[in-house]
This record gives C-alpha cells, sequence and structure tokens, in this order.
C-alpha cells in the first residue's frame, strides 16, 4: 500500500465518521425539540380535560360578537403553566362561537349565543363554544401545539 493510498483511505474514513456524527448531533437536536412539544402537549391537555371533564357553563362564555374566526381570549385557563416552567412556554387560550358545520349553517351574532342559520334543507342548530389553546416556546417565539374543541350544550 502506498502513501497516496493510505491519505485517500483515510480521508473516506474521516468523511464517514463525520457523516455519522452529525447523524448524531441532529438526533440529539430532534429529541430536544419532541421533549419540549411534549410537555408543552401535556400544559394543553390538563388545561382543556379541565373544560372537557366539568358542565358547559364552566366554558368561558365568548361575546356574542366573537364568531369564529373572531375570538375572546381566556383571562385565566384552568391550569396555565407550572410556575417552574413559566419563563420557558407560554400558554394563550381563546374562545368563540362556531356552528357544527360551516358549510351547512352561518352563524348571526343578533343574540347571546348566536344561532345557526341552517341553508336549505338542513336542521336548526345551536352554536357551539370552540376553545383553542397554544403553548408557545418563549426561547425562540414559536409555537409548539396549538389543540381546539368544540362544546356543545346538552339539552334535555
Amino acid at each position: 500500500m502506498t502513501l497516496v493510498e493510505l491519505l485517500i483511505a483515510m480521508t473516506l474514513l474521516a468523511i464517514g465518521i463525520a457523516a455519522i456524527v452529525a447523524g448524531f448531533s441532529s438526533g440529539v437536536f430532534a429529541t430536544g425539540r419532541a421533549s419540549r412539544a411534549s410537555i408543552a402537549a401535556s400544559f394543553i391537555d390538563q388545561n382543556m380535560e379541565t373544560y372537557r371533564e366539568s358542565a358547559y357553563t364552566s366554558v368561558p362564555a365568548p361575546a356574542a360578537t366573537s364568531i369564529c374566526p373572531t375570538s375572546d381570549a381566556i383571562a385565566s385557563p384552568p391550569f396555565g403553566v407550572p410556575a417552574g416552567q413559566s419563563a420557558t412556554y407560554s400558554l394563550a387560550g381563546t374562545v368563540c362561537w362556531t356552528c357544527p358545520d360551516s358549510t351547512h349553517w352561518t352563524a348571526s351574532s343578533a343574540t347571546n349565543p348566536p344561532t345557526c342559520t341552517p341553508q336549505s334543507g338542513w336542521p336548526a342548530a345551536n352554536a357551539l363554544k370552540q376553545v383553542t389553546f397554544t403553548v408557545t416556546d418563549l426561547t425562540n417565539s414559536k409555537i409548539l401545539v396549538k389543540e381546539t374543541a368544540t362544546f356543545e350544550q346538552m339539552t334535555g
């Protein structure tokens, strides 16, 4: 084996090792991002489950004019972000009125709650409360997780 062959072999080996190291480092960053998103999702789930487990009246009532996509901020989410995480994450909640299916109903803000006016041949429908929670990573101002749920008042 000549010196030139040895140098070529070592160069190829160095390139291969650099590729492996790059793969490991991007895996470490991906794991970190996934960890932050998972923590953020747990904050949202904890807050949303509070509304899902309680009475319809405990879900904040938006103003009559807050028909989605216009929404009102939820002043104090049920749990918020734990104090130890408040420097890293920000939780924001909004609530608005929506109809079951915007292609078949249109919401009218003339009443509170708004009424959903059906289009031809569809039955009347009650407006639904739509709650959206968003968690933002304060270190880079990126939205990590966003979850939306609708709540309907059950009638007897």
